[in-house]
């Protein structure tokens, strides 16, 4: 049986995945240049079913890592993860959360003097990071909607012209309700100006022409599709979509269940300035 190039059998005769990451990705992984994930088995073929669900889960980090270099909103939703995630691991004390939002505090208002330049990406993960409580719901997973369309895709698996529609309706709901909104926040108004704004969308082929009511359908049944779910995976409780595109005619409206989905496949520290950036660097702020 061929053996993948992650897929390594070690001295011991157990099985691992061994992935190298991009040297423009270390930095969301602390450093690290690779990752190994041990199977626990050495029978090469239940090695290799076990491999590509773990290769499938380092593909995706790596590929929400890569997103979180290009648009803040992902950056943000990331650092505030990991500073969660710390916090898990070892609590902080009242006296190293006020700390390090004074740190947080400093660095924006040096970039109001004219002290220091933020980048946007920067920014959005300072101004995250000082409402992490409140935007992440309290610890909650609140990932933005570009997450959920890649974590869909990557456990669905479209077909690529279908993938390429979802992320046209991802592009076109982003820049209708201004930004890649967190899924808990997105409400019924953000998918009625989504319509809206695809109702008033002009046709690629001929700016004479309004998009075509199936294309409205299409683009509302690939909200509809990701939201869903973001119900049944638990980070939303309702569906923000449905019953958003009754108004279409009734033959567009049952194209969502033909075209909606696809099957399954198979220690306590100084309270320093030097500490808290070492906190802010440790989930990715500079």
């Amino acid at each position: 049986m061929p053996i993948m190039s992650w897929l390594q059998r070690r001295p011991s005769g157990v099985y691992r995945v061994r992935r190298v990451v991009p040297e423009r990705l270390r930095e969301d992984f602390d450093g690290r240049t690779i990752i190994t994930r041990g199977l626990g088995t050495r029978d090469p073929v239940v090695a290799k079913r076990k491999g590509l669900v773990v290769a499938a889960e380092i593909e995706r980090q790596f590929a929400e890592a890569d997103a979180a270099l290009k648009n803040p909103t992902v950056a943000t939703y990331k650092a505030i993860q990991k500073y969660a995630e710390e916090d898990r691991q070892r609590p902080r004390s009242d006296r190293e959360e006020e700390g390090f939002d004074s740190w947080l505090d400093d660095r924006l208002e040096e970039e109001d003097r004219g002290e220091r330049v933020l980048s946007e990406r920067d920014r959005a993960m300072l101004l995250g990071l000082l409402k992490r409580n409140t935007q992440n719901n309290g610890g909650d997973d609140n990932p933005p909607l570009s997450i959920l369309f890649d974590r869909w895709h990557a456990e669905r698996k479209p077909p690529a012209k279908t993938w390429l529609e979802w992320k046209t309706a991802l592009r076109c709901f982003t820049e209708a309700n201004g930004g890649d909104l967190p899924v808990k926040a997105i409400t019924k108004g953000h998918v009625r100006t989504f319509k809206a704004a695809l109702l008033n969308r002009k046709n690629s082929n001929d700016a004479t022409k309004s998009l075509g009511l199936a294309s409205v359908q299409k683009n509302l049944t690939a909200l509809h599709t990701v939201l869903e779910y973001a119900v049944r995976q638990g980070y939303v409780e309702t569906n923000a979509a449905s019953k958003v595109g009754e108004s279409l005619p009734p033959k567009l409206q049952r194209r969502r269940a033909r075209i909606g989905d696809f099957p399954s496949r198979p220690s306590r520290l100084a309270a320093s300035s030097n500490h808290f950036q070492k906190m802010a660097l440790s989930v990715g702020c500079r």
